[in-house]
């Protein structure tokens, strides 16, 4: 994901958004990374894929580290959007848990 070439470009002007206090992605883009993967399917299938991934990983060590923090839920409300994979990594860890 972090090669392809929509975000190779923010960091050729990384330098500038340092100096200047903006955001890469918008500065080498003129829009918003959530703007621009609604309108390229291709990045936002990517996008959507990596974040996907590392959601994945670090719920692993959120639950790992909460050990039974979540064990008295009993319903889970999802709000954030996205692809809801870290409700999805709850709910395999603690199976009683309704979404």
């Amino acid at each position: 994901m972090e090669n392809h070439p929509s975000l190779m470009a923010s960091w050729h002007c990384f330098g500038t958004c340092v100096e200047e206090g903006v955001i890469a992605f918008e500065k080498a883009h003129d829009r918003q990374i959530w703007d621009f993967a609604s309108e390229n399917f291709v990045f936002n299938n990517l996008f959507n894929d990596g974040m996907a991934c590392t959601t994945k990983i670090a719920m692993k060590a959120v639950v790992a580290a909460y050990k039974d923090g979540f064990g008295c839920i009993g319903t889970l409300v999802g709000i954030g959007g996205g692809t809801r994979k870290a409700v999805v990594e709850l709910v395999k860890a603690y199976p009683r848990i309704t979404v």
